[in-house]
C-alpha cells in the first residue's frame, strides 16, 4: 500500500465532496451491514486528530480488511461524496499501517485529537487545588485517588461523542470545573469550598470505568450496564474504606455530589441537586460541557458562512461571527 502515499497523506479537516483521497485513519467503529437490495458493506468511522468521518467500502472488503479490528491504524485510499447532506468517504484500498509507513508520512501523534494543554501541566494544577483543600479526609481522598488513577485521568476523554472527547479530555474538563468551583466558593462565601471542590474534582471520576481510554475510545461493559455516575460513587466509597474514621456525613454529602451532577432525571441524573453547592456542580458542568459542544460545532460546520447550518446539537445556527475570520 505504499503507493497510496505518492502524494502527502490527507486529514480529514481538509476533506472535501468530490475528491479523491489518501491517508493514515484510526478505525474507531466497524461494522458489515446490508444494503435494501441485501448486499453486503462494510461500515465504518474513520478518525484522526483533525476529526471523524463516515466510511463505507461496497466491495472486496473481506479481503483487505481480513485481520483489522476497531482501534486499528489503517492507510486509506478512497472518493469523498455528500449522503444526506453530509460529507462521507467511499473507500477503494484499505490496509494495516506498517512501520514502513513511518517513511511515507505516518506519525501516531496524527491520529488522535488531544487538548491544546500539557496534561502533566494540567495535572499539577489539580494537585495544587488538592492541596488547598483543608478537609484532612476529603484532601487524603483525593491524593488517593488521583494517585491510583493518574495515566487513566491524565490521557482519558470526556466521552465517546459530546463534548471534550480528545485525549486528556477528561482531565481539561475536570480542571476547568474545579477552577470554575473555586472562583464561586470566593463569590459565595456561606458555599462548603471543599466539598464544591472535592464534587468539581470527582463528579467524572466513573469515567476511567466507564470507557476504554483514548483510543478508539468504547463504552465499557460496566460503563453500558452501570454508568460513570454509580461507577464513580463506588470508586469514592471503596476509597474512603482506606481512609481511617472518614466522616458519615461527609461521605454522604459527596454521594450526593456525584449521583446529582446531571442534575435532571432525564439527563440520567438518580439524584437532582438538593445543596446548594451540588446545584452549583451541576450548573458549572454543564455550562463547561456545552460550551465545548458549541465550540465543536463552529470548527466542523463545513460551510464559509457567518452562520452554520442547523444539523448540530443545539438544532439552530450558530453565529461564527469573528471566528469565521479568524479562519480565512
Amino acid at each position: 500500500m505504499k503507493s497510496l502515499m505518492a502524494k502527502k497523506p490527507q486529514q480529514i479537516s481538509s476533506f472535501k465532496p468530490d475528491t479523491d483521497i489518501q491517508g493514515y485513519f484510526l478505525i474507531t467503529e466497524k461494522s458489515i451491514r446490508k444494503t435494501r437490495a441485501g448486499d453486503p458493506y462494510l461500515d465504518m468511522i474513520l478518525q484522526d486528530k483533525t476529526g471523524r468521518i463516515s466510511a463505507k467500502m461496497w466491495q472486496g472488503f473481506e479481503e483487505q480488511t481480513e485481520g483489522i479490528a476497531e482501534g486499528d491504524a489503517v492507510v486509506v485510499k478512497g472518493h469523498t461524496d455528500l449522503y444526506r447532506n453530509k460529507l462521507q468517504l467511499n473507500v477503494s484500498k484499505i490496509s494495516k499501517v506498517r512501520d514502513e509507513h513511518i517513511d511515507y508520512g505516518f506519525s501516531p501523534e496524527s491520529l488522535i485529537a488531544s487538548s491544546s494543554r500539557d496534561p502533566l501541566e494540567m495535572f499539577e494544577e489539580v494537585k495544587a487545588l488538592i492541596e488547598s483543600v483543608e478537609d484532612v479526609f476529603l484532601k487524603e481522598l483525593l491524593n488517593l485517588i488521583y494517585d491510583e488513577n493518574r495515566e487513566r485521568i491524565m490521557s482519558f476523554p470526556a466521552a465517546k461523542f459530546i463534548h471534550h472527547n480528545f485525549r486528556s479530555g477528561l482531565l481539561e474538563h475536570t480542571l476547568s470545573i474545579a477552577n470554575d468551583a473555586s472562583y464561586f466558593a470566593k463569590k459565595y462565601p456561606d458555599l462548603n469550598r471543599d466539598l464544591l471542590l472535592a464534587g468539581s474534582l470527582l463528579h467524572d471520576i466513573g469515567k476511567v470505568e466507564e470507557l476504554t481510554g483514548e483510543i478508539a475510545t468504547a463504552y465499557t461493559d460496566e460503563g453500558n450496564l452501570v454508568g460513570h455516575i454509580i461507577l464513580g460513587r463506588d470508586m469514592i466509597r471503596e476509597a474512603s474504606k482506606k481512609i481511617d474514621g472518614f466522616p458519615k456525613e461527609t461521605l454522604l454529602l459527596l454521594d450526593h455530589m456525584i449521583l446529582s451532577h446531571q442534575g435532571k432525571y432525564e439527563y440520567a441524573s438518580p439524584r437532582r441537586p438538593m445543596i446548594k453547592e451540588a446545584l452549583l456542580l451541576y450548573h458549572i458542568d454543564e455550562m463547561d460541557a456545552k460550551l465545548n459542544i458549541f465550540d465543536k460545532a463552529l470548527e466542523e460546520d463545513e460551510n464559509d458562512r457567518e452562520w452554520t447550518d442547523t444539523n448540530n446539537y443545539f438544532g439552530v445556527p450558530l453565529y461564527k461571527g469573528n471566528r469565521r475570520k479568524e479562519k480565512q
